[in-house]
């Protein structure tokens, strides 16, 4: 679980026996606790989320490190823009 400095809620969860990648979700919550999304697929053991909302998952996938030691991988998700509606005068 994670919250950002506008008190968004960031929260990692499961549902089966996570033998597949879709068992996994992310769900975020609105600062009132009213539910925002929920994307399904996204398997972490970690996360944290930047003053951008950008949020960076530690992987179950092994990485070598320095000297060939195994290390877990790291994944960046870059939140899009939303679209806004111009304003007609």
């Amino acid at each position: 679980m994670s919250v950002d400095v506008a008190n968004y809620v960031f929260i990692l969860s499961q549902i089966g026996n996570g033998y597949d990648a879709s068992d996994f979700y992310l769900d975020v919550y609105a600062p009132t606790g009213a539910p925002l999304f929920s994307q399904r697929g996204l398997n972490a053991a970690g996360l944290a989320v930047d003053l951008w909302r950008n949020l960076y998952t530690l992987n179950y996938q092994q990485i070598s490190g320095p000297g060939g030691r195994p290390e877990p991988s790291i994944s960046e998700y870059i939140p899009s823009t939303p679209k806004t509606t111009p304003i007609s005068s």
